[in-house]
């Protein structure tokens, strides 16, 4: 099944998030998006009870370059760390982030 832009583009923030806080970087941007931004989403992509985004994770996204972030739609430490993808792929809707590209 073909993931959409959106989709894909919201998992490589996530994996991002995961990976530079491992290491310690909350201070630094992937795509227009900071690191402790990316922190305020993961509440929403994490089972067993996901809370809706915050007005954080939202304004987080709002500022995303999504075609850069799309190249980052394949890492496997999304998984490694328990997110959803199909709620990551829910945020962008959620946030009502207006032209999001619909394919990566």
């Amino acid at each position: 099944m073909k993931m959409c832009f959106a989709v894909r583009v919201t998992v490589a923030l996530l994996s991002l998030l995961v990976a530079f806080s491992v290491i310690g970087i909350h201070g630094q941007s992937i795509c227009n998006v900071t690191i402790a931004g990316l922190e305020q989403c993961l509440p929403s992509v994490k089972p067993p009870n996901p809370t809706p985004p915050t007005v954080s994770c939202c304004n987080a996204l709002q500022s995303a370059n999504f075609p850069c972030l799309c190249n980052y739609k394949d890492s496997p430490i999304i998984i490694a760390m328990g997110i959803n993808i199909d709620l990551a792929m829910k945020l962008p809707a959620q946030c009502s982030i207006p032209g999001t590209p619909s394919h990566c």
